[in-house]
């Protein structure tokens, strides 16, 4: 039966059931497979623009409520629509794994952060200007490297009274489907658990529910890490943007091009 160890030393014991929604680097997933997350080869600077902000209007403007992607070759920024009005923006480029950790970098030097992504090596002067007065204006800088377990991964021997949602049991790069799936584990979950309503009494009726979750989860979470790797290979390709607007047509989005622009 598993135990939890917490930071302050104490422990907790007696579960039924465990259920790891703990997120890329769950510790619960250790108690079913030993798969390590394998690094996307992206590194995300995320940062915000509030209404305060010079360019807050500016972005408004272009953003409403939504979210838009600008691509170039091998980068993006995207920039989202927050509850409080404000905009997340996310600086995505292709860097090494140890990127926010080789000492070469410090995230808390906010100038020293916008000189670097606004070098010819991240968002230089081939980009519009516009979108560099968004970093120049920017705050707050963090690092998020982009992560993802292989698909193959998303399927294991049953363990009793342990079992996983959401990251922790397949995470895949961004794809605008993360917390959506999570949620959906945890419904589906409930209900197999709903319909094996002697779970709580008995060891056999608890683990028939927890496979019949896992058996459709298994299918759902590889294909969703899996099209979150085609995405990112899409976004961030040596091209781009051309494979996105290839992409958004062959679904029947209108597109609309300017020439030399």
């Amino acid at each position: 039966m598993p135990v939890l160890e917490f930071a302050d030393g104490t422990t907790a014991s007696g579960f039924r059931l465990v259920v790891g929604a703990d997120g890329a680097w769950s510790k619960v997933r250790s108690l079913i497979n030993d798969v390590t997350p394998q690094y996307c080869g992206i590194h995300i600077i995320e940062s915000r623009i509030s209404p305060a902000n010079p360019v807050y209007t500016q972005v408004q403007s272009r953003v409403g409520k939504g979210m838009m992607l600008i691509g170039g070759p091998n980068k993006m920024i995207t920039l989202q629509n927050l509850g409080d009005e404000s905009y997340r923006m996310y600086l995505g480029v292709r860097v090494p794994a140890d990127f926010a950790t080789d000492g070469q970098v410090d995230f808390s030097d906010t100038d020293a952060m916008r000189t670097m992504c606004l070098s010819t090596a991240f968002f230089g002067d081939d980009w519009a200007d516009e979108f560099r007065g968004y970093i120049t204006n920017a705050t707050d800088f963090r690092p998020w490297p982009l992560y993802h377990i292989p698909p193959a991964a998303v399927a294991w021997p049953a363990v009793p009274g342990v079992t996983l949602v959401g990251d922790a049991a397949h995470l895949g790069p961004p794809s605008g489907e993360g917390a959506n799936f999570a949620m959906t584990d945890a419904l589906y979950l409930a209900d197999k658990l709903a319909e094996h309503g002697d779970w709580v009494d008995s060891d056999d009726a608890r683990d028939r529910a927890v496979r019949g979750y896992e058996v459709e989860m298994f299918e759902r979470g590889a294909k969703l890490i899996q099209r979150g790797v085609d995405v990112t290979e899409v976004f961030y390709a040596g091209d781009a943007p051309r494979p996105t607007v290839e992409l958004f047509r062959g679904k029947g989005v209108p597109v609309l091009e300017k020439k030399g622009v």
